[in-house]
Formats: structure tokens, sequence, C-alpha cells
């Protein structure tokens, strides 16, 4: 890799000099590790996997498809846009499954697109996605929904709400 070469961060991993998205010029590594210069001017090595030569997707909106009724019991999907992809997650209370699990009949409840939290906000999921896309693992976690995603998800929702997109504003 030439000296001169951008990498981007695309998942952040334990590493807090880092920032997701951002451009680090390339100092040369071993396959195995790549040494970047931080804007600090300090020269570190890290894992080479936390760095493309292509900039990560971005996060550009996001929505709640549904209410949260009780934020310690409950179970709610979002839809997100990444990359120009719009995907979808659940996120659900330990206490919800607790109370669906038995009433399923079912010996388990599997599902890959499902992120567990303590309690249902704004501010929780808002964190989570966060997370996620820090990690790397928005893309992997969430299902796809297809094309023409806005006409399946704006206006009257089952329960009478409205549901909107809201541009992504990284939680601070």
């Amino acid at each position: 890799m030439d000296e001169a070469d951008l990498v981007y961060c695309i998942r952040r991993g334990a590493y807090d000099a880092l920032e997701y998205g951002r451009a680090y010029p390339s100092r040369g590594g071993d396959g195995n590790h790549i040494r970047v210069r931080l804007p600090d001017g300090r020269v570190r090595k890290f894992p080479a996997g936390i760095f493309d030569t292509k900039a990560p997707p971005e996060l550009t909106r996001w929505k709640l498809d549904d209410q949260i009724e009780n934020s310690l019991c409950d179970l709610t999907e979002v839809s997100f846009e990444l990359g120009g992809e719009v995907r979808w997650l659940t996120f659900v209370t330990p206490a919800f499954l607790a109370q669906q699990l038995p009433q399923s009949g079912m010996p388990c409840w599997i599902q890959d697109n499902m992120v567990v939290v303590m309690a249902l906000s704004r501010e929780t999921i808002c964190r989570c996605l966060q997370h996620l896309l820090e990690e790397g693992d928005l893309s992997k976690q969430g299902r796809l929904l297809g094309d023409d995603t806005d006409k399946w998800f704006e206006g009257e929702q089952r329960d009478g709400t409205i549901a909107s997109w809201e541009k992504w504003i990284r939680p601070g």
C-alpha cells in the first residue's frame, strides 16, 4: 500500500482514537496490521480489518415503524437508510420475550435482525443504531426492504399514528 493512500475506518472496535467513516493517511502495514496517522500527528498500528480503501456507507435517515407502548415490555420495528439501501431491525425488551415466548408455543425465538435492549426509547434506539454503525454491523443485522420504500412506510400506520422519515443525526 502506498504511503500516500487514504484508508477509512469501517469498524471502530475498542479503539477510541478512531472515528467511524473518517479517512486516515496510511503509513504501510504487514497484511495483518496497518499503520495510520491520527489527527494529532501520531502514527499508530491497528488491525487491518477495521480499515478499507472505500468509505463506509452512511446512515442517512431512520424512523420508528411502530409506536412504543410500554418501554419496559414491547417490540418495535425501525427502518433506516444505509448507503442508499433501506433496511429494518426489530428492537425488543427481555420482558417482552419472556411474556411472548410461552404464548407462542415454540421452544425458542430466533430472529437474525433483532436487537435486545433493557428498555425501549428513541434515545436508546439511536444509541444502538450508532453503535451498530460504528462496529460495522448495521448492514449485516438489518434486513433489506427492497425498492420504493418511501411509499411503503409513509403515512398512517395500523394504530393511526403517522410514521415519517427523520434525517439521521448522530447521537451526542
